[in-house]
């Protein structure tokens, strides 16, 4: 379980509101099973939006049971669930039936169409594997490649609502690479499904480059991610894999990124500390923004892995300037809570070459080894003569064996 996320004016509704409803309905229930304190406000959006936007009878009885372990009081909407059972059942045969049909008499457009309407029955009813699959199969009848093209796109946004990322990245691809407009709104939307694919295998130096070129007015109006996801999703991304320059270049001074962090201005107070070097208000902030990126369902499974990353990132950079750091007062500072706790980081980060120095463990110190300009000319001058050495020695053995080769020539 988690707190909610400890921002200024966060409103739960608001957060959800810029997603698909298939997509605001799992990413609800995933919130109410993360946090205890949003359960019920969860549990509420996500039944209003099965019953709004969908006929998915299972998940809607389930929810109204987790509604009602809340408030006694709540009745379930039986009217709803009485349509939505006919609905889809009707739907469903019909749809079946006209795509049998069809295929007898080798009309493969009329077969496409009904299998692809078909596909959008089972993503209301929340079966987006039968979904997928369903437009998969009205690929095969597609008779042009645009229709190829936008079945492949299909099946990748049924794959993001369940985040099977190979099955987004292959038809997102696959879409994109037969596309004609570049900046239509569903390959802006697929771009963005490849964006959300590398950040759901943690793949955060591709996700920290992608979003830098990422144009705000398209990208700001799909429903596959909110401009608040991006500005979470670059900041995060951008301080496990990048430099402090390229933090500055690639996302601060970035000015299309910036209208981005104006939907979660705390990112960019975390960016702005970071380069300024300010790591202790820094890691202030971070666990602000990570109390969010906790009840994001992408990022679920890499939170904790990714927060240690940033904080090495931010370990190896304090201590570059310096050419003795206390223990101690790093570790106050980086709110490592003990010094023994920083030893062991430092330790791992010295063995791995990322930090070229040693710890002083009687004195309590991180010395580093600063090589002098002189000494770095000496062994540079010594790696020469080293060389210079062993290729005489080749030379004159070679010429040793010629001569003893000659002599022996009658």
């Amino acid at each position: 379980m988690c707190q909610p996320p400890q921002l200024d004016s966060f409103v739960l509704s608001d957060y959800l509101n810029g997603y698909t409803p298939s997509i605001k309905i799992r990413r609800a229930l995933y919130i109410g099973r993360r946090c205890q304190e949003l359960a019920l406000e969860s549990y509420q959006i996500a039944y209003a939006e099965l019953v709004q936007s969908t006929c998915d009878l299972e998940t809607g009885k389930i929810v109204a049971k987790l509604i009602a372990d809340y408030d006694k009081s709540f009745v379930k909407d039986s009217m709803w669930e009485e349509e939505a059972r006919r609905k889809s059942h009707d739907e469903q045969e019909d749809l079946l039936a006209q795509i049998d049909a069809q295929m007898k008499q080798h009309l493969m457009k009329g077969a496409s169409d009904a299998q692809a309407e078909l596909g959008r029955l089972y993503e209301r009813m929340g079966l987006p594997d039968k979904a997928a699959a369903a437009y998969l199969k009205a690929r095969d009848y597609c008779t042009s490649m645009e229709d190829q093209s936008k079945m492949s796109a299909s099946a990748a946004f049924a794959g993001a609502t369940i985040m099977r990322w190979a099955q987004v990245t292959n038809y997102a691809a696959k879409a994109l690479s037969t596309s004609k407009i570049p900046n239509d709104p569903v390959n802006v939307g697929l771009q963005l499904l490849l964006l959300q694919a590398d950040v759901g295998e943690d793949k955060w130096s591709e996700v920290a480059r992608a979003i830098s070129t990422l144009n705000y007015e398209s990208a700001s109006t799909s429903q596959v991610v909110t401009p608040m996801d991006i500005a979470l999703y670059g900041t995060l991304a951008g301080l496990a894999s990048l430099s402090r320059d390229e933090v500055k270049e690639l996302l601060i001074n970035n000015p299309q990124f910036r209208k981005f962090l104006e939907h979660l201005p705390v990112c960019l107070d975390l960016l702005q500390l970071f380069y300024r070097s300010q790591y202790t208000d820094a890691l202030v902030r971070l666990d602000q923004v990570m109390s969010l990126a906790r009840i994001d369902m992408v990022l679920m499974t890499h939170v904790e892995k990714l927060l240690s990353q940033i904080k090495v990132n931010i370990l190896v950079l304090y201590t570059q300037p310096f050419a003795s750091t206390r223990l101690e007062s790093m570790a106050k500072a980086l709110r490592f809570g003990t010094a023994s706790k920083l030893e062991k980081e430092l330790s791992e980060l010295i063995s791995s070459g990322r930090i070229n120095a040693r710890i002083d463990l009687v004195n309590g110190f991180l010395i580093s080894y600063n090589v002098e300009p002189r000494d770095l000319a000496l062994q540079k001058v010594e790696k020469m003569y080293k060389t210079f050495d062993d290729q005489s020695e080749l030379l004159l053995s070679r010429v040793m064996f010629l001569e003893e080769e000659t002599a022996k020539t009658p």
